[in-house]
């Protein structure tokens, strides 16, 4: 085979944005390459493309392009990591900060160096902890980073959970191992003050809830702020199966956690139908919902509806030249997702552990599957909607309330971002919505405490 007119061209550290700090995001992008498995499906699949120019990548382009042109500074390390795995005493930590720095593409982690202070982000955190599994033969939810986001305290909570004893710290102290906590579908993201009332906020489809830490940063430290993750988005085998029964899931751990209402609830993308019948049950069982907001959660039955050609150049009117220019690979990602379904079907029949990769599309692919048979109430209640500008042409058919003005009797108010449905969760549209999250909390706190 002859090949003419054929150029690869990397992209070199000294196009990347210029950075004063310990590298983040732009170094973690380098150091992901594609795997030599992937490289003939890749090679096959751009020489079958009809463009001229492609990029080849193993991640988002989103997060290629927030590298490349990032100008909002993450608070990051003031000072030098605080040191070498050499010189860290106790084995499992050293090992841990060796398998960060591999991915994170950072020399000389310390125990004490925060994961996403790092940069670290959900996709590094599947690798991180896939390591974590193959190392030492334990399974720990990525939830666990909210709890241990150092080297330090995560390396207690292996030792723990392999049965490894007490570790020691770098002073040389031995350390008591950890006992290890039931499995809960409450974490608590930000621990605020017991003078305001929490918001809990669910997960998307996905089940992590990773993506929420950057809100975290924004949010007023007094708000305490509680994620709700998926049963089975560890890489368990079993999920739930229907709407209701998550919410039946969530509504004993929010309850633990907060006896009576009135009760503050969210989700991101179909998080919001989950908040939507959290609300139902909490109204049945006489408690009250005081604030629901939705971050760009569409109504299942626009979610599943089926436009036309005519329909779809109607709605896609309203993109913007960058995210029309994005639909070709917006339309692979479609074909992926439908090529690892069927990859997870076969493994799921013959009882085989799905690869971490897989694990958010089955969890997808389960949340789909209940919210498409999930019969929506009629519900007095009132609704903020974070919606995103750049939209799919089912956001955009859905109208100004995403679909939701047939199941609410209440006010809507709706607040629009020059975003995306994924950027919405990051900087800097992430930043405006803490702001606006916390006046409308704080504003409705006022002296009350949770019982």
């Amino acid at each position: 085979m002859v090949i003419e007119h054929l150029a690869l061209r990397g992209i070199e550290r000294s196009s990347m944005a210029a950075a004063t700090t310990p590298p983040r995001l732009t170094d973690q992008l380098l150091a992901t390459g594609i795997r030599n498995v992937d490289a003939d499906g890749v090679f096959a699949r751009a020489f079958a493309h009809e463009g001229t120019n492609l990029v080849v990548s193993p991640v988002s382009l989103d997060l290629v392009a927030l590298a490349m042109t990032e100008v909002h500074k993450t608070p990051a390390l003031t000072k030098k990591l605080s040191s070498t795995s050499s010189n860290i005493g106790d084995p499992v930590a050293a090992k841990l900060a060796d398998i960060w720095g591999e991915i994170l593409g950072i020399d000389g982690i310390g125990i004490d160096d925060d994961f996403f202070a790092l940069g670290g982000h959900s996709l590094n955190a599947v690798r991180m902890f896939g390591r974590i599994r193959k190392e030492y033969g334990v399974n720990l939810p990525l939830a666990t980073l909210f709890e241990a986001p150092n080297v330090d305290k995560l390396a207690a909570i292996v030792s723990a959970e392999a049965g490894l004893g007490a570790n020691t710290s770098e002073d040389g102290e031995s350390q008591p191992p950890l006992k290890s906590k039931p499995w809960s579908p409450l974490v608590v993201i930000s621990k605020g003050s017991e003078y305001v009332r929490p918001l809990f906020f669910i997960h998307g489809a996905g089940g992590n809830i990773l993506n929420f830490r950057p809100l975290a940063g924004f949010l007023d430290p007094s708000i305490p702020f509680l994620g709700l993750r998926a049963f089975g988005s560890d890489g368990g085998a079993e999920a739930d199966e229907t709407i209701e029964a998550m919410a039946e899931r969530y509504l004993r751990a929010i309850r633990e956690y907060q006896p009576i209402g009135p009760y503050r609830l969210s989700g991101y993308s179909g998080g919001g139908v989950v908040a939507f019948e959290l609300t139902r049950q909490l109204r049945q069982a006489g408690e009250d919902v005081e604030q629901l907001v939705f971050f760009d959660t569409i109504s299942p039955d626009m979610g599943k509806l089926e436009l036309t050609l005519l329909q779809k150049l109607w709605a896609a009117r309203h993109w913007d030249l960058k995210f029309a220019l994005d639909w070709r690979n917006r339309r692979h990602a479609g074909e992926r997702n439908n090529d690892n379904n069927i990859r997870i079907r076969e493994l799921l029949d013959a009882g085989k552990a799905l690869p971490d990769e897989l694990i958010g599309p089955r969890m997808t692919n389960a949340f789909v599957a209940a919210q498409n048979i999930y019969e929506v109430p009629l519900l007095d209640v009132d609704l903020t909607i974070f919606k995103a500008r750049q939209a799919s042409t089912q956001f955009i058919a859905a109208g100004t309330h995403l679909g939701w003005e047939k199941f609410i009797n209440g006010t809507f108010d709706v607040q629009e971002f020059d975003c995306d449905h994924l950027t919405m969760m990051v900087e800097p549209t992430i930043a405006q919505i803490g702001d606006l999250l916390n006046r409308l909390l704080l504003k409705e706190s006022g002296n009350s405490s949770r019982s």
